[in-house]
């Protein structure tokens, strides 16, 4: 496992400014103001970043996304692998009030849907993705983001989810292989097939506690992946008790969004962020009021079916909405091209 990628200093030098004084053997810098300007020797200039400083990042950067890519293709055998629905699996879906989609978030497109302007899941300590099909998502956010507590993906399918198991004990085998961190698969005992992997720091008691609670703020360095086969409505006392701050929902919604569907998003804490594959607003019971603000309206992201493909991003708040369709003029988001 790696760590979070960070982000670049906006610090660093202008580029002829620092060649230039890597040239002369002085890391000087010009200070911009009235009359002459100022050169600085290396033991007063101010806020520099050294030019090995820069090298390191660099090269911390191209080694995590080394281990990024040796991680998915250990996992996955890859990027663009999509595994189809059974008729089973489609049945169930549309009991449920729900289509299945046709493939999944690209690693980049999780990237960036995740980062500070849009989902900003460095503020977050749990993740819940709903309709998460083999697991991409939550095992590539669960990794690179080493902060969250807990991930939870939530899928219909049972085919897909037979992949997430394989997925699932692949990345405990990648975690065990690690000195850092150690991976126990573990089989839930609810009424729907479920597992969870739990991750411990290196030479810790795998008896600790481990997980995230909204009611219990202890401090628990074991961190929690799980996984379930079910509806969404089956796992409402879960949901509540973790009370994930960002919600990914890659489902197709056929007429109305689901009762049980409603009631897990309207519980969802204030501040929350939310991610759907449709406009939702849209989708929303008329008794209910529609409790999210639109954030990134016509931002778009990478999946394995589409190189930009529209998601709609929405905030949990406090305030109370009274209209569910004429409170927000969405546009409806481009479609873009093929990305394979």
């Amino acid at each position: 496992m790696g760590a979070c990628i960070s982000e670049e200093s906006n610090t660093s030098w202008n580029e002829s400014n620092r060649r230039c004084q890597e040239a002369k053997g002085l890391p000087k810098r010009r200070r911009k103001g009235k009359g002459k300007d100022k050169s600085y020797s290396s033991d007063e200039a101010p806020n520099q970043i050294p030019a090995s400083s820069k090298l390191n990042d660099k090269k911390s950067r191209k080694l995590q996304t080394a281990a990024e890519k040796r991680m998915r293709k250990e996992i996955y055998g890859g990027s663009n692998i999509c595994y189809h629905a059974t008729n089973m699996d489609r049945e169930a879906a549309r009991a449920a009030g729900t289509s299945l989609t046709y493939g999944e978030m690209h690693h980049e497109g999780t990237k960036k849907m995740m980062d500070k302007q849009h989902m900003n899941i460095k503020k977050a300590k749990v993740l819940l993705d709903i309709g998460s099909g083999s697991g991409k998502l939550v095992i590539q956010c669960f990794d690179q983001y080493k902060h969250l507590d807990r991930a939870i993906g939530v899928e219909i399918s049972g085919s897909r989810y037979d992949r997430n198991i394989v997925a699932s004990k692949a990345y405990a085998d990648y975690v065990n292989e690690t000195t850092t961190a150690s991976a126990e698969y573990i089989e839930l005992d609810t009424s729907h097939r479920g597992h969870a992997l739990h991750i411990y720091p290196v030479n810790e008691d795998s008896t600790t506690s481990c997980g995230y609670s909204s009611t219990d703020t202890a401090k628990k360095s074991c961190r929690i992946l799980e996984s379930h086969n079910t509806d969404i409505g089956n796992l409402r006392e879960l949901l509540l008790d973790a009370a994930p701050e960002v919600v990914v929902m890659d489902v197709m919604i056929h007429g109305m969004l689901p009762e049980n569907l409603v009631t897990i998003l309207t519980e969802l804490p204030v501040g929350a962020r939310l991610a759907t594959f449709e406009k939702i607003n849209d989708k929303w019971p008329h008794s209910i009021p529609f409790p999210f603000v639109p954030t990134n309206i016509g931002d778009t992201y990478r999946t394995t079916w589409n190189a930009n493909h529209g998601f709609y991003l929405w905030r949990r708040t406090a305030k109370k909405q009274t209209k569910r369709r004429d409170n927000f003029a969405l546009p409806r988001l481009p479609i873009g091209n093929n990305a394979y």
